[in-house]
């Protein structure tokens, strides 16, 4: 009971103090925990031209591109990205070009080689929108930014060490008052005392540097800035804007409002990306949902894929966006 209430006091110490850290920003809080189920998107991503916003056409061929991407969470710390490819601009079973899954955890060193890091920034974005999974766009802002620190990194140490010893505490004598072990978090000696409830007082995560509140036109919003990249989200944690410099030049995205999809779960009305070369790209969600999964069912949908990729024996496109797996 005493452990229950010392914990509620430091979570009520820590929210009216609350100040978001890069890492707790990049988990889009608007969506539910998604735990153990699997997630899919359907996107459509089309070229446009900066210029007058309307798709970019070649000959007779349209700048688009509809994908599936599956995420497999069944194992949580080791989460898979499926993706599927269609060509033609179609998404259906005779439209299926090919597949390929890797752990997510895998994606930045896929994309490591500065080439790549179009890719990198777009499945760093799609799986912290898709899946509330901020490693692979965390990893690729530190490689860029000079105080880019994890959560990890920023624990008040010296309020972990006192948690720590009143659980042993807890553990080994409860409440028995008579016990020989003192509360470490009610010392005898005054000087003590204060200072407890000193450390006590403070957030369980020191501030984040890089993380500051601003107000814009009556609105506040959470801006994260360093020397290479900002970012900036609203007060419900959703990314609205993200420029990043890179060695290679600047990539921009500017993200729409957020629509409800069904099952809690929300995604942007749409996100435009500006590649370091000046191309736009739009991307946009036709469909998002999750469900209850097994490793049967996921293995079965994959020889599903392969069958109907076997069966169609589509030729590859003539072209391919280059941040796309």
């Amino acid at each position: 009971m005493r452990l229950a209430l010392i914990l509620f006091m430091t979570l009520s110490n820590t929210l009216f103090a609350y100040t978001p850290s890069l890492e707790s920003l990049l988990r889009n809080g608007s969506n539910i925990d998604i735990g153990k189920n699997t997630v899919y998107a359907n996107l459509i991503i089309r070229q446009l031209d900066p210029e007058n916003g309307k798709t970019i056409v070649e000959g007779e061929e349209v700048r688009k591109e509809v994908i599936k991407i599956l995420i497999f969470n069944e194992y949580e710390n080791y989460p898979k990205l499926c993706q599927v490819n269609y060509k033609g601009g179609v998404l259906n079973k005779n439209s299926l070009l090919n597949w390929n899954q890797l752990e997510i955890s895998a994606l930045n060193g896929r994309f490591a080689n500065v080439e790549n890091s179009s890719a990198e920034l777009f499945y760093g974005v799609m799986t912290y929108l898709l899946n509330n999974e901020s490693k692979v766009l965390f990893n690729f802002l530190k490689k860029y930014g000079n105080n880019v620190n994890d959560n990890s990194s920023l624990v008040n140490k010296e309020k972990l060490r006192l948690l720590s010893s009143y659980k042993f505490f807890v553990s080994k004598v409860g409440d028995e008052e008579s016990s020989e072990l003192k509360n470490p978090l009610n010392p005898e000696n005054d000087e003590l005392k204060e200072r407890v409830e000193e450390i006590m007082a403070r957030p369980f995560l020191d501030k984040d540097s890089i993380v500051k509140r601003v107000r814009e036109n009556d609105q506040f919003y959470w801006v994260v800035s360093d020397s290479h990249f900002h970012l900036k989200f609203d007060n419900e944690h959703q990314i609205r804007n993200l420029k990043v410099q890179t060695n290679i030049g600047e990539y921009k995205m500017v993200f729409g409002a957020y629509s409800e999809f069904g099952a809690g779960l929300k995604f942007p009305e749409f996100i435009w990306f500006y590649d370091v070369n000046g191309n736009k790209y739009e991307v946009k969600a036709s469909k998002y949902t999750m469900f209850q999964d097994s490793d049967t069912a996921h293995r079965n949908r994959l020889k599903r894929y392969t069958k109907h990729m076997e069966e169609n024996k589509l030729d590859p496109p003539s072209f391919r966006f280059n941040f796309l797996l």
